[in-house]
């Protein structure tokens, strides 16, 4: 925190979430040198979204059901 209040937070951030995806050691001088080499770690541009099968939604609409109360 006292890194984050002195420096910068959001590259302490970007360092700490950095270091957490890669399944990297959480040290406190390894921050420090991140975050004073002023260096961003690369943008969380990685994104993968599973291919939906729509079919599926077809086949609720084969069934009509009433409901009476």
């Amino acid at each position: 925190l006292k890194l984050a209040a002195k420096k910068s937070e959001t590259l302490v951030n970007e360092s700490l979430r950095f270091l957490v995806r890669r399944g990297d050691v959480i040290d406190y001088k390894i921050v420090e040198a991140m975050v004073e080499s002023g260096l961003r770690p690369p943008a969380v541009t990685d994104v993968h979204v599973e291919q939906v099968d729509l079919s599926i939604y077809d086949e609720l609409l084969e069934y009509q059901e009433v409901i009476t109360a």
